[in-house]
């Protein structure tokens, strides 16, 4: 992982990973950035347990964690969620890569403001 060669608009930085779910754990924290502006940021986790998961499937688990502003006429479409699913499997799919349990949660977040702050 460390000597992938990354898009120059990446920056990344290894960071604690979590303690408890795995013997074996290396994390990332990323940001995309356009001159003064972060686009977006995430965190990636590698979980490494010798003797596997049942619910993993394996030995491995790859955990991500994205994180971006969006649109509100983006953030409102009833069907973001799909796309964003089918962004991250699109790009697995298209890079041949293989994976046996994928399942995850596509939130959105937003806020309503009233009055002067």
């Amino acid at each position: 992982m460390r000597s992938a060669r990354l898009r120059p608009e990446l920056e990344v930085e290894t960071t604690r990973p979590p303690q408890r779910l795995a013997p074996h754990a290396y994390a990332l924290e990323a940001a995309v950035v356009d001159g003064e502006d972060d686009l977006a940021d995430g965190r990636l986790v590698l979980l490494h347990d010798p003797a596997g998961h049942d619910a993993w499937q394996g030995a491995f688990r790859l955990v991500t964690l994205v994180r971006a502003e969006l649109e509100p006429e983006m953030a409102a479409d009833p069907l973001l969620p799909e796309v964003c699913w089918s962004w991250l499997t699109g790009a697995l799919d298209a890079r041949g890569l293989s994976y046996g349990e994928a399942g995850g949660t596509v939130t959105r977040a937003g806020s309503h403001y009233f009055g002067a702050l």
